[in-house]
């Protein structure tokens, strides 16, 4: 690999002038360090995600799973919903199916009783 050739810096020009060369030399590097940090941070971040998205297509629920969270609240209310809002909790199957199952009811007397009205009147 080709490297660019940096310009001294300050710490190698001074060493030009009858400084100690070796110990600014070793004080010039500690900057070029410190610019390889962020790169360093990013291909952290790359490896991270790109782990991330390859258990994401092993299991695709699961992704989705780690970023669902359950508010628990019985009234439409700000008090209410605030509440529910610093407590979130991890969702649970058996109330999944509970929910479902309220709904499904709900729905079926909901025709029976609307069709009762309608033959009424």
């Amino acid at each position: 690999a080709a490297r660019r050739h940096r310009a001294p810096g300050p710490a190698l020009a001074q060493s030009s002038q009858g400084g100690d060369a070796s110990s600014e030399a070793t004080r010039g590097s500690g900057a070029g360090q410190a610019a390889r940090e962020p790169r360093a941070a990013r291909a952290r971040r790359y490896a991270q995600e790109r782990d991330r998205a390859a258990r994401a297509r092993e299991d695709p629920a699961r992704d989705d799973a780690e970023r669902v969270w359950r508010a628990k609240f019985s009234a439409v209310t700000e008090r209410e919903v605030r509440a529910a809002m610093s407590r979130l909790g991890k969702p649970s199957q058996a109330e999944a199916a509970a929910v479902d199952a309220r709904q499904e009811m709900d729905l079926k007397v909901g025709v029976a009783f609307t069709r009762l009205l309608t033959r009424a009147l």
